[in-house]
């Protein structure tokens, strides 16, 4: 595994910091290609030196009382089913990931880690960095396949007895001062607080004050951290250990030994010999979990004799017969896109479900046009739009596809056909995420086609619109003035977005290309 990736906990605190600064680290969801906030992070870098946010801001404002940060929100159904994912507002961040990566600070987290390790309890879910020159996404699913399904499979030699199941709204259920407890255990943190008189001359704990910035961006609320960022990622693993702690205590006070459980971050495979041993470890993890204020979903919760095709996903068991969708008589690319079509009502928003989409459009864009024009690009634009309605985390790839279909018809064929396809998006309640990537369909000067009707402000940026994505009222202090110019909305966009190719290319979305090849 080392040859390929290596663990963050395996970095020294200058080599995190430099990871948690890049772009994907700060926001990893999938974005086009002309934003990113590299820039930004940067220049803040420059002038954010302290782990605190007391020097940043006004005298007269508690940022604990506004909510800072900026939410983007994503469909997860096409219909009444989102999740707000979180761009925290930059200050903060520079602050926590100096509080992190400072260096008796950072051997502190990672020592604490160490402490977490169990004989029956094993994470495989720790953020990854990649080697040179790739992606984090990619390499943190491969290490999925690695290092947790394969384990899974393997376990089938030594029990016959699995129960999957994970935690409800992990992130926005977790409760923030646990962070503190997962550092310095529950009991020295309650001891603090009931004897604050004791100790209000001493120095902060470590957890208390990531706790705290943690809360500053989100109007001080201790339930729920942000989505959408690896340094939050990071901090779930925190308390997810520490969780793990409770757990193994536990059932070694109720004399439970032969067992396994793989956790992938709030995904939890527990392996043992009996129905039994494995509901009662099903149990515990539940109770366990509530110390932190999470809960483990019942819809979520299945279990299984059968350990080999539990430790893989439905979604990719199907995958791996699907891997040549120009088989099985599907010659047409109707045809194949109706295939995959049926494969997202069946598993939306899966991996697999995007993998296949990714793959299939690198084989449709080498087709010659003559092949593709000759069925009906409306009803192929059709299908593909209904894959990203169902399954709205798809877009990347359908906004390619759609790209390649508009750019195949006339100019007149072409208004008409966008005009359709914007209308059926529109129909989907905040859905973001989704017109981000339209607007990559038109930006292109040579499109000449509109997008009209976003309220999502990274979409203005993008036309140049000088927008406040983040909360700056309680900036102060004598850095605001440069503060706030490293904050501007135009340093988010690094290229012209009016230059990029009118048809999407494979490397602006192609994101899985391993988890694919590594899953077959």
């Amino acid at each position: 595994m080392s040859k390929i990736t290596r663990s963050i906990l395996e970095l020294n605190n200058e080599e995190a910091k430099k990871f948690f600064l890049k772009s994907e680290s700060y926001f990893n969801l999938d974005l086009p290609k002309y934003i990113s906030f590299e820039k930004v992070l940067n220049a803040l870098s420059e002038e954010i030196k302290s782990e605190t946010y007391n020097c940043y801001k006004a005298k007269d404002h508690n940022p604990l009382y506004g909510w800072a940060n900026y939410q983007l929100i994503t469909n997860k159904d096409g219909k009444l089913a989102w999740r707000p994912l979180e761009l925290i507002h930059p200050v903060l961040y520079l602050c926590l990931v100096n509080l992190l990566t400072s260096k008796d600070n950072w051997e502190k987290i990672i020592n604490r880690f160490k402490d977490f390790k169990t004989e029956y309890i094993e994470c495989c879910s720790i953020p990854m960095v990649p080697k040179a020159k790739k992606k984090q996404k990619p390499e943190q699913i491969l290490n999925w396949w690695l290092s947790f399904e394969e384990q899974a499979i393997e376990s089938s030699l030594d029990f016959n007895h699995t129960i999957q199941t994970d935690v409800t709204n992990c992130y926005g259920s977790l409760y923030t001062h646990s962070i503190s407890w997962a550092l310095h255990t529950k009991e020295v943190c309650k001891e603090r607080k009931n004897n604050w008189e004791k100790y209000k001359k001493t120095k902060p704990l470590l957890g208390d004050l990531i706790d705290q910035l943690v809360r500053a961006g989100r109007s001080g609320q201790t339930n729920g951290i942000s989505q959408g960022s690896v340094v939050m990622d990071f901090l779930a693993e925190l308390v997810l250990g520490y969780v793990d702690t409770i757990i193994s205590k536990k059932l070694n006070n109720e004399g439970i030994e032969n067992y396994k459980i793989l956790r992938y971050r709030d995904d939890y495979r527990i392996f043992s010999t009996s129905a039994v041993c494995s509901e009662t470890i099903l149990k515990i993890i539940g109770e366990s979990l509530q110390e932190v204020g999470m809960r483990l979903g019942a819809s979520k919760t299945f279990e299984s004799s059968s350990l080999i095709q539990q430790a893989i996903k439905p979604d990719k068991l199907v995958l791996i017969g699907m891997c040549d969708l120009e088989t099985s008589n599907a010659k047409t690319i109707q045809k194949q896109l109706l295939k995959l079509h049926a494969f997202g009502e069946k598993y939306p928003n899966s991996g697999a479900l995007k993998t296949m989409l990714t793959k299939y459009y690198g084989k449709l864009v080498k087709k010659k046009a003559r092949r593709v024009r000759q069925e009906p690009i409306s009803v192929l634009a059709a299908i593909a739009t209904d894959i990203a309605i169902t399954s709205p985390q798809t877009i990347p790839a359908i906004a390619a596809m759609l790209s390649y279909f508009l750019a195949l018809v006339t100019e007149e064929e072409r208004v008409g056909l966008w005009e359709r396809i914007q209308k059926k998006f529109k129909a989907i309640p905040n859905n973001s995420f989704q017109e981000i990537w339209l607007q990559r369909i038109v930006v292109p000067r040579s499109v000449n086609l509109p997008f009209e009707g976003s309220s999502e402000l990274l979409c203005e940026i993008v036309y140049g619109h000088n927008v406040k994505i983040w909360n700056n009222d309680w900036i102060g202090g004598q850095y605001k003035e440069k503060i706030l110019k490293a904050l501007k909305s135009k340093n988010i966009i690094v290229e012209n977005p009016a230059d990029c190719d009118p048809v999407l290319k494979l490397e602006e979305i192609q994101l899985f290309d391993q988890y694919y090849e590594n899953s077959r």
